[in-house]
């Protein structure tokens, strides 16, 4: 006899492992009311998938019992497989059927919690719920009420899902609390924490629960009148005047609080006043961690952080540290990126969640200054556009050049992920109105539409050495950055020079964490002259 006719294909064992895995009892038994009475009732077998089945017996009392093979076992083999063949065709019906049995598991949770409450009906979900739903790390804090409460670590940990999202969107429904988001700019807030938190309601099925102004960005819960409400640290005046339409502000979350600087934290505790003393005001930190020597770490960590740990915690204050390991939802793929990583500053912060060190910077020569000022007198302008789409995003910048002082001034940032060319002509336009813009030509096409829908743009002069050239010619320049440029500041921060297996720094960037600096580049680079000595 043939081989293959005894053994099994991959696929056949593959496809066992699906149904296994996402098989539900409803396929096997029916139960309810049948016209007669209340009871569970088997489905004929000619019906079912026999395969599925590890056990079947009927008692004494003539109730039948039926006993499906190990799901979870199904589950981990799947897992298994996926992770050594990233690639196997089965792969994406196999995620979409992870996500499909999510959702039905948080329709029945959603529903068995609806309840009426006088004459409207309206959803409460009980502690016990969320904490199921939640990843572990964080359905433990769900409801603690610690005044300053720091939840950081590495990319993809569910940290902002978890407490951005989930007990947020909790503790509104309570009637007892609102929230004010804030990152450091309100431009960054609708592609970020607005979407983040949206996606926890929908995700829930929750949107009769909520009214969702998406122009002013405020979401409330109609049974309660409690908001969710957004702002940016750059605009002072909607900051201090934000009030909720019931009751007071309870808590702050900032999400990526490294964007911040000291005192915009110090502002943001004077937010939190009033309204009954019973509910204790939280301000929480959410982001990932970057360099040592930052406010928050200074702060926060300094003397009471114990690095072989992932938890501190006092009267006043916890911090919790997580990392990819700690979300259950994580694809194959997504972990092993992170695992794969190969620099050793990026495995540090972005895998392992540890706070960074760097000694080889690539820019030590720039300065954060408020340039509103300077802006309105300003003459001639330099404009740069890094193409990108996901994740990588398109970077946008805006500058000037004082050649007698040697000073570049970085006015203006935007960009974002998932941004169509119309969309970028959208950005642009307002800002830059006739002038120039040059941009990355590796997107010719893209420049083209660009100039369709009426923008100026034209390519930047790349070729062998360009990126070598337009940093060594931006590390003689003082670099001055208004506050407000939070991408390009955050580039700054981490761009590095790559180093060996040794550790020996090497002469070559390494090619992340530099969208918006090419962008600086393009926009510059008629300035870039370089003199040559005969």
């Amino acid at each position: 006899m043939k081989r293959e006719t005894i053994l099994a294909g991959v696929d056949d064992v593959i496809d066992l492992h699906m149904r296994i895995a996402f098989s539900d009892m409803t396929g096997f038994m029916q139960w309810g009311f049948n016209g007669y009475q209340n009871g569970a009732f088997a489905i004929p077998s000619e019906m079912v998938d026999g395969n599925l089945i590890k056990e079947i017996s009927v008692g004494q009392d003539g109730q039948m019992k039926i006993r499906l093979e190990d799901r979870q076992k199904s589950l981990d083999f799947l897992e298994r497989y996926f992770l050594i063949n990233p690639m196997d065709k089965h792969k994406q019906a196999y995620e979409n059927s992870k996500l499909e049995l999510e959702g039905r598991r948080i329709d029945a949770i959603v529903k068995s919690a609806e309840i009426t409450s006088g004459n409207a009906a309206h959803t409460v979900i009980p502690d016990g719920v969320w904490r199921g739903l939640m990843n572990d790390a964080y359905a433990e804090f769900l409801t603690d009420d610690r005044p300053l409460q720091i939840f950081y670590g590495g990319a993809s940990s569910g940290k902002s899902f978890g407490i951005l999202g989930q007990r947020t969107v909790r503790d509104v429904m309570t009637g007892k609390r609102n929230y004010l988001i804030v990152r450091k700019t309100a431009r960054t807030l609708r592609n970020s924490s607005f979407n983040e938190i949206r996606k926890c309601i929908v995700r829930m099925d929750l949107e009769k629960e909520f009214s969702i102004n998406k122009t002013e960005m405020a979401i409330t819960h109609k049974a309660s009148g409690c908001q969710v409400l957004f702002a940016g640290l750059d605009d002072v005046e909607k900051v201090k005047s934000i009030t909720p339409q019931t009751g007071v502000l309870t808590d702050v979350i900032v999400e990526e609080a490294t964007e911040t600087d000291y005192n915009d934290y110090k502002q943001l505790q004077k937010r939190l006043r009033g309204g009954d003393e019973s509910i204790i005001k939280r301000i929480t930190l959410i982001f990932n961690p970057i360099l040592q020597d930052h406010w928050i770490y200074e702060e926060f960590f300094l003397g009471k952080w114990d690095e072989s740990k992932n938890y501190y915690g006092d009267d006043k204050q916890l911090i919790l540290k997580t990392t990819y390991k700690d979300n259950r939802w994580l694809t194959p793929d997504d972990i092993a990126k992170l695992e794969n990583e190969t620099d050793r500053y990026y495995y540090e912060v972005y895998t392992l969640g540890n706070w960074g060190v760097l000694g080889n910077l690539i820019f030590t020569n720039w300065e954060t200054r408020d340039l509103s000022e300077l802006r309105k007198t300003w003459a001639k302008y330099h404009n740069g556009l890094d193409f990108g789409f996901f994740p990588d995003p398109a970077a946008f910048i805006r500058c000037g050049f004082d050649r007698a002082k040697n000073e570049v001034y970085v006015f203006h940032t935007d960009g974002g992920q998932n941004m169509l060319n119309d969309d970028i002509a959208e950005m642009l336009k307002p800002v830059i109105r006739r002038e120039l813009i040059t941009c990355d030509s590796a997107e010719p096409k893209s420049i083209q539409e660009l100039n369709n829908f009426g923008v100026q743009a034209i390519p930047a002069q790349k070729g062998p050495g360009s990126v070598e050239f337009g940093i060594k010619w931006l590390q003689r320049m003082k670099v001055i950055v208004d506050p407000r440029c939070i991408e390009l500041i955050s580039e700054l921060q981490k761009y590095k020079y790559q180093e060996d297996r040794n550790g020996k720094v090497l002469p070559k960037p390494v090619d992340r964490d530099n969208h918006w600096i090419d962008a600086l580049r393009y926009a510059l680079e008629a300035e870039m002259v370089e003199v040559t000595v005969r």
